[in-house]
């Protein structure tokens, strides 16, 4: 009886994916947020990061996130389809609902990029 409890059905194991790459999109578009913030009023922080060069390595590991933040959510919902296949009005909304998170992933990695490059072109005016 206590191994039929401890082992998770298809349905409960599609949830837990859902909620994973609901999780991956909103802490990726949380992270953005806090950079921007950062390099927004955080002189000090921002000022740094210019002068010593890491606006290349900044530039490279907000593509690179933002890059594996895509694939972990695309790896959630491919499982996820693996495990319960669906077919016509349910496979559309599910694509819509996949293609809305990698949307925000990508939306969260490029407001990152831009506040990176606005923030030196701002210091480059002073």
């Amino acid at each position: 009886m206590e191994a039929e409890e401890q082992t998770m059905n298809g349905h409960e194991v599609r949830n837990q994916l859902t909620t994973y790459a609901d999780a991956i999109t909103a802490f990726s578009f949380a992270q953005a947020v806090a950079f921007c913030y950062s390099m927004a009023l955080g002189e000090g922080f921002a000022k740094t990061l210019w002068r010593d060069g890491g606006s290349w390595a900044a530039t490279i590991g907000i593509v690179v996130g933002t890059a594996l933040y895509c694939a972990l959510v695309s790896r959630c919902i491919a499982l996820t389809k693996k495990l319960e296949p669906t077919t016509g009005t349910v496979t559309t909304i599910l694509s819509a609902i996949q293609k809305t998170r990698i949307s925000i992933v990508l939306l969260s990695g490029g407001l990152s990029l831009l506040a990176l490059w606005l923030t030196k072109f701002g210091q480059a005016a002073k």
